[in-house]
């Protein structure tokens, strides 16, 4: 079996590329600006170009069982179109002529605006995608769209996975200075410093705020 990558060098493709190779699945990956970590390019047939390229993209779609496309870009309003859609479009048109078993996107839950709109009930498959304002949320409605049409329109088999916030290793320091990069005063963010009211409650007991402590006790 072969599977043909496009996204391999981000933090799920990576992750992804290692479980194919280690199970005994030949892979072939789509390289753009950032190349293969050493360790993970032993064994991997590698193709160097972008996925606004078609013939790029063919040349690693032709001869896959399975396809999946993490490829994606976020809010840049000169790359968004060209890389998530085109991109995305071109693949979907690859997989046509070629007919892989398998066509998998991995899509995001800004499909559906998580923390933007209230979702007092579970997410279901037939829920209208419903994005919150911004180019990267716009992209995933939008490949999502594309793919289930392919399906509809032409027989390819396709599944669509929605990730949400990817973290790796110390990723997650990176995000303590969250209030630099975001309105707080934004809809469904929800960052911010606690009102006087809840710290009030705070001092009579009655309330209580999480802290985050280092290794030494002392809040960070």
């Amino acid at each position: 079996m072969k599977a043909a990558l496009f996204g391999a060098s981000g933090k799920i493709g990576r992750r992804a590329l290692a479980l194919l190779r280690d199970r005994g699945i030949e892979v072939r990956a789509l390289i753009h600006r950032s190349p293969l970590p050493e360790e993970l390019s032993v064994g991997v047939e590698t193709v160097t170009g972008s996925v606004t390229d078609p013939k790029a993209v063919d040349a690693v779609v032709e001869g896959a069982d399975i396809v999946l496309q993490m490829a994606t870009t976020k809010e840049d309003p000169a790359t968004f179109f060209d890389v998530s859609i085109k991109g995305t479009f071109h693949l979907l048109e690859s997989c046509r002529r070629h007919r892989p078993r398998q066509f998998l996107l991995l899509g995001g839950d800004a499909a559906m605006g998580i923390w933007f709109y209230p979702h007092p009930e579970p997410i279901a498959e037939s829920d209208p995608k419903v994005a919150y304002p911004g180019y990267y949320a716009f992209s995933k409605v939008m490949e999502e769209t594309m793919t289930e049409q392919y399906r509809h329109q032409y027989g390819l088999g396709t599944t669509i996975l929605r990730s949400s916030w990817v973290f790796e290793n110390d990723d997650l320091l990176n995000h303590f200075s969250l209030l630099q990069n975001v309105n707080p005063a934004e809809k469904g963010h929800g960052f911010g410093e606690p009102s006087e009211e809840t710290l009030e409650l705070v001092r009579q007991g009655r309330e209580h705020l999480p802290i985050l402590l280092d290794r030494n006790g002392e809040p960070l």
